[in-house]
C-alpha cells in the first residue's frame, strides 16, 4: 500500500437493497489515488440473503467520463481498470462491448486479466452457440484477442462511463485520453 493510500474505513449498518433487511453492512474505504480525486469503494454485504456488491465512486465526479487507453506492448500491462456499476468497457478492434449488469458490476483488473476474463466468456459463448455463421465470428474474435494478448497489434480500452466514477490508471500517462461529456 502506498503511503499516498489513507487507511480510512468506516463499517456501518445499512438496509439491504435485496431482501430489506436492517441489518446488512457497508464498509467505506477512501482510496488517495495519485493523479485522480478521492475514491471511495463501498463493500456491501447481507448476511441473511447473501446479497454482495462492491462499487466505486468519484468523491468529485465530473459526471460522464470516457477514459480511452492505447496498449502498444507488454509495458502497458501493469495498466488498471477501475470499472464503476454504470460503466461499458470496449475493445473496438475485437468488437466487444462489457456493459453494466445491475448492482455488483464494478471490479479493478489489469490488462492480462481484462482480455483473459473475455476469452473465458468467448469460449462459453462457442459452447451455446448451434448456428455456423456465429460459431466462425466468435472464433475470428478469439483468434485475433489472441494476438491482443500476445501484443502482436495495438489495441485501445475505452471505459465510458455515465458516473464518472470508472478510471484507468495507467502505464504511461502519454496514451491515455480522458474526456469529460457535457451534462445536458
Amino acid at each position: 500500500m502506498s503511503e499516498n493510500e489513507k487507511h480510512d474505513y468506516k463499517t456501518q449498518q445499512i438496509t439491504c437493497p435485496a431482501c430489506l433487511d436492517d441489518n446488512a453492512t457497508a464498509l467505506t474505504h477512501i482510496l488517495d489515488i495519485p493523479y485522480y480525486d478521492d475514491f471511495i469503494l463501498v463493500n456491501m454485504n447481507c448476511n441473511k440473503c447473501g446479497y454482495k456488491a462492491t462499487d466505486f465512486y468519484n468523491s468529485r465526479s465530473k459526471g460522464h467520463t470516457i477514459h480511452e487507453y492505447s496498449v502498444t506492448d507488454i509495458s502497458d500491462d501493469s495498466t488498471k481498470i477501475v470499472r464503476s456499476q454504470e460503466a461499458t468497457v470496449k475493445i473496438p478492434e475485437i468488437e466487444t462491448e462489457i456493459e453494466p449488469i445491475g448492482t455488483g458490476s464494478s471490479w479493478i483488473r489489469n490488462i492480462e486479466g481484462l482480455l483473459e476474463d473475455i476469452h473465458e466468456k468467448l469460449k462459453v459463448m462457442l459452447r451455446d452457440f448451434d448456428n455456423k455463421n456465429t460459431i466462425r465470428s466468435v472464433e475470428k474474435r478469439i483468434k485475433k484477442l489472441k494476438q491482443l494478448m500476445r501484443y502482436e497489434i495495438p489495441f485501445r480500452i475505452i471505459v465510458d462511463d455515465p458516473s464518472g466514477n470508472s478510471l484507468i490508471l495507467p502505464a504511461d500517462k502519454s496514451k491515455l485520453k480522458i474526456s469529460v461529456e457535457e451534462q445536458l
